[in-house]
């Protein structure tokens, strides 16, 4: 495995990363980057799945990384106002879901293999796009197509999990594992 720097402080940034609703995200930063990062966040999902990596996102973009979130269309309003970069990433999973072949998947059946296929190629070839150019890559349970672009790009990449810690006050931490 090569060495690379720039991963290795990127797993000293995501550390032990907790993010609080009503503290200054930037205070809580363990060290300043040497140099700036082009980072992609693939998510996929409901904006339950998308809003704590806007949160990370926030965080990097604080440290001085260029972040950019990529995610279905109907969340680009939502990721712009954080005043954060927006892809793509293929279909509207909120009505997929409330769709024949959506609720089908809620209730347990399986897809007929074109059906996911089609929506599944149309989401590679965009996060394909979105992460070109990137120098880290991060991915989130649903996207789990971000480990093998990283892969074939050549560029370290980090499955991220985050997970509500303390729902009343609103504390989310950020598990990261590293392809390096």
């Amino acid at each position: 495995m090569v060495y690379r720097p720039e991963a290795q402080e990127i797993s000293t940034i995501f550390g032990y990363w907790s993010f609080h609703r009503e503290k200054d995200l930037s205070q809580s930063l363990p060290i300043a980057p040497s140099r700036k990062l082009k980072i992609t966040i693939l998510t996929v999902g409901s904006r339950g799945d998308l809003q704590p990596y806007c949160a990370l996102a926030i965080g990097l973009k604080r440290a001085g990384h260029e972040v950019t979130i990529a995610t279905h269309e109907n969340f680009e309003l939502f990721v712009r106002k954080f005043d954060l970069k927006f892809a793509l990433i293929a279909g509207n999973m909120e009505e997929f879901l409330q769709s024949k072949q959506g609720q089908r998947l809620i209730a347990g059946e399986k897809l007929k293999k074109e059906e996911g296929d089609k929506l599944l190629l149309q989401q590679l070839e965009s996060a394909w796009s979105a992460c070109v150019g990137s120098e880290v890559i991060i991915y989130t349970p649903l996207a789990t197509f971000g480990y093998h672009i990283a892969e074939k790009l050549g560029v370290p990449c980090f499955f991220c999990i985050s997970s509500a810690v303390d729902s009343h006050r609103d504390v989310w931490v950020f598990e990261i594992c590293s392809n390096n």
